[in-house]
């Protein structure tokens, strides 16, 4: 309905989305679009993106909106690909498989060479602090709304403030160490690669009763603050939109696009059918 728009991902409210509905979703560094203006969530984890329809649109909006150079060009060069292996990947819809194990095809032939990432301890942990602390800082920054205005608030919101009021300083302390620790492990990833590939979601969008689907795959990324790109990638056997993520290292926003533009092109003529779960 437009060529772009805002959003914000505390855990994974720009990439998942963006996969659910066929779009481009671009979280960038962390802090590289100022949230001035913005209600915080969470102050360590609040990331300003954008949506649009294609890689280049959103490269443009993000290249005038950070004044950094992130347009991109057709004649983006072969990239190595780490080809991220989580320990929740067996949580993967049979679609989102099918699309990851296509997106590392189409890139492969492409010319980039792929490698497989394992997931390490200190990776694993930065994912699950990532909860943690975003619950902790939420119910801080919405202390005054659930004190005074509880009346107000809906019943999930009210249950996730009162879990993040119920944990612990030491606890959120914790998970800060755990996040720094992950953040100098995503770093050194990228003496491997170039790009990582990655699931942008489980799977499809779930039903509306079910939820807004869940955010472990983005996670780690969010906490890390790297830029990471959604592109689609596709359609599940129900007709439901699939994507990926391209993701760079800090503070490497263009390279993480151009990837994601070398991917979206690659990606143009698929129809992904996989059977039902």
């Amino acid at each position: 309905l437009v060529p772009a728009a805002l959003g914000s991902q505390t855990a994974g409210s720009i990439i998942r989305p963006a996969a659910f509905c066929g779009a481009v979703g671009f979280k960038p560094s962390f802090r590289l679009l100022p949230t001035v203006g913005m209600k915080p969530f969470a102050w360590s984890l609040d990331t300003a993106g954008l949506f649009a329809a294609d890689v280049p649109s959103a490269a443009l909006l993000g290249d005038i909106l950070s004044g950094r150079s992130m347009r991109v060009t057709d004649d983006t060069p072969p990239f190595r690909v780490g080809l991220y292996r989580s320990r929740i990947d067996h949580r993967l819809h049979p679609g989102m498989i099918d699309a990851m194990a296509h997106a590392a095809r189409r890139l492969e032939r492409a010319g980039c060479d792929i490698l497989d990432i394992e997931e390490t301890d200190a990776l694993a942990a930065a994912r699950d602090a990532q909860e943690r602390i975003q619950l902790f800082e939420g119910a801080v920054s919405l202390l005054h709304e659930r004190r005074y205005h509880a009346e107000q608030l809906n019943a999930g919101l009210l249950s996730v403030l009162a879990a993040g009021a119920a944990i612990a300083s030491a606890d959120y302390d914790s998970a800060r160490r755990a996040a720094r620790a992950g953040r100098r492990e995503v770093t050194r990833l990228f003496e491997a690669c170039d790009i990582i590939l990655a699931p942008s979601a489980p799977g499809p969008a779930p039903l509306r009763q079910d939820g807004m689907g869940d955010p472990a795959f983005n996670r780690l990324w969010t906490v890390a603050g790297v830029p990471c790109v959604n592109v689609p990638a596709g359609r599940s056997r129900e007709g439901l939109p699939l994507g990926v993520s391209i993701i760079a290292r800090f503070g490497q926003d263009a390279r993480a696009l151009a990837g994601a533009a070398l991917l979206e092109r690659q990606l143009q003529d698929l129809e992904i059918v996989t059977p039902p779960s």
